[in-house]
């Protein structure tokens, strides 16, 4: 895996993606075109609304509540938002970065 560049790493996997769309689904089926796992390649940026509910879990706010309540009243939350509420308050209060 080191001996390979992170970009030829970003080509396997595009033609390995190229290949599953073409073969029959199964469902649950391990292929043998599964992406290749690379540490050093970027991560895709975390969306505003993951960084939301990161940090709203984070507050302890909903300890005992179940995940299906606790979904309702963070999207209720969220929608009562404002646009400039939402880039703000995932800015300042994401704890990984």
């Amino acid at each position: 895996m080191e001996e390979h560049t992170v970009e030829q790493i970003e080509l396997a996997n595009a033609a390995r993606r190229s290949l599953r769309q073409k073969a029959p689904v199964q469902k649950y089926c391990q292929t043998p075109w599964n992406p290749i796992n690379d540490e050093r390649a970027a991560k895709r940026p975390v969306t505003a609304w993951v960084q939301f509910v990161i940090t709203r879990n984070a507050s302890g706010d909903f300890k005992h509540i179940s995940i299906a309540e606790r979904s309702k009243l963070l999207s209720q939350e969220w929608k009562a938002l404002s646009e400039d509420e939402k880039k703000v308050s995932t800015i300042h209060n994401h704890p990984r970065g």
